[in-house]
């Protein structure tokens, strides 16, 4: 599996939530997410930007694994670009 959906699973965890309930509240079908774990495929920039918006996720632990899960609080989240 890709690293940034090893990362999307790990969150999905951390937060305690469905993959039905996460999809719902990034505005995608629970299908798109379900076929995105199982054909390993990399989440389009605007599902990564609103996984980022919606969950106060840090981009760069999101995208590359560094840093914490989390942005600090205060801190501006920038926008996810391709």
């Amino acid at each position: 599996m890709n690293t940034i959906l090893i990362r999307i699973r790990e969150l999905i965890t951390h937060l305690c939530i469905s993959d039905t309930s996460f999809a719902q509240k990034i505005g995608i079908g629970q299908t798109t997410l379900s076929n995105m774990f199982q054909r390993e495929s990399d989440p389009k920039s605007d599902v990564l930007q609103k996984i980022v918006l919606t969950f106060k996720v840090s981009p760069e632990w999101l995208l590359m694994g560094e840093g914490e899960m989390f942005s600090r609080q205060g801190e501006e989240v920038p926008a996810v670009q391709d």
